[in-house]
């Protein structure tokens, strides 16, 4: 049980799904599957998926075209 402190970390990378199958094909456990998010009204596409880290915390890998209400954000 965690007091308050974050769960996992989130890192950007030009392909979550490729991130996680090389992770994982090298030994990583895999948490959460490649996961396409979609935005309201089909505005932008974000892909994240997740392995263990250490213990219960996570590293998840982030991609796609990251908007929000019609607007990118960087």
């Amino acid at each position: 049980m965690h007091a308050s402190v974050a769960r996992g970390a989130g890192i950007t990378v030009d392909d979550a799904r490729a991130a996680y199958d090389t992770a994982t094909a090298n030994g990583a456990i895999g948490v959460q599957p490649p996961t396409v998010l979609q935005g309201e009204g089909g505005d932008g596409a974000t892909t994240v998926a997740e392995v263990v880290a250490y213990g219960d915390c996570v590293l998840r890998f982030v991609s796609g075209d990251f908007k929000v209400g019609g607007r990118r954000i960087e």
